[in-house]
C-alpha cells in the first residue's frame, strides 16, 4: 500500500516533520482504484496553509510503489489574505406582523468582500444556530409556536473560516 503523504513544517523551523508525523492520505487495500478526493487534499493543504504550515513535499511517499511525484493537481497553498468577515441580512422586514403555528421562511442574502460565502446559519432563540439553505442567497423554514416579539438573527462564515459578527436582528411580532 502506497500512502500520499504531505510533510510539513513550520515557517522559520528549519527541521522536518518525519514521515511518522506527517499528515497522510491512504489509499485503499485494492492500491490506485479510489484514490482520496483530489478536492479534499487540496482543502487540507490549504486549510494548513492558512495556520501558517508549510508544505514541505506535496508529493507521493519513496516507497518502491510510489513514484516520488507530485500528486496530480495538488498545489502549495499561501496564507489567506482574507481577513474581512462575510456580512447577510435577512427579511421579512423589521416589524412585520406573522402568524403563530404558521409556516415562515426567512430569506436574506449574504456576501464577502474578499473571499467567498461558505455558510450561513439563522437563529430564532437567541442562543442556538441553525444551518441556512444556500450561500449568497439563502433561506430557512421554521413555524413560530410563541405569541409576541420575536428576534430572527443571521450570521455568515467565509472560505478562510471568519464568521460575521451578528447584528442585533430583525424582530417580527408573532401574531
Amino acid at each position: 500500500m502506497c500512502p500520499y503523504q504531505c510533510a510539513y513544517h513550520v515557517p522559520g523551523d528549519p527541521r522536518y516533520v518525519p514521515p511518522d508525523d506527517a499528515f497522510r492520505w491512504y489509499l485503499p487495500p485494492d492500491g490506485f482504484l479510489f484514490p482520496p478526493d483530489p478536492n479534499l487534499r487540496q482543502a487540507m493543504v490549504n486549510l494548513l496553509a492558512d495556520t501558517g504550515v508549510r508544505p514541505g513535499s506535496l508529493q507521493t511517499q519513496p516507497e518502491p510503489q510510489c513514484t516520488g511525484e507530485p500528486l496530480p493537481g495538488l498545489v502549495a497553498a499561501s496564507t489567506s489574505t482574507d481577513t474581512t468577515p462575510p456580512t447577510s441580512v435577512i427579511t421579512p422586514a423589521d416589524g412585520a406582523r406573522v402568524a403563530v403555528g404558521i409556516p415562515l421562511t426567512v430569506t436574506g442574502s449574504a456576501a464577502d468582500t474578499d473571499g467567498v460565502v461558505a455558510g450561513v446559519q439563522v437563529s430564532i432563540d437567541g442562543r442556538t444556530w441553525q444551518p441556512a439553505v444556500g450561500y449568497e442567497s439563502f433561506s430557512y423554514a421554521f413555524t413560530p409556536n410563541a405569541l409576541g416579539p420575536l428576534t430572527i438573527r443571521s450570521r455568515a462564515v467565509d472560505d478562510s473560516i471568519s464568521w460575521e459578527d451578528p447584528s442585533v436582528g430583525i424582530t417580527v411580532n408573532v401574531t
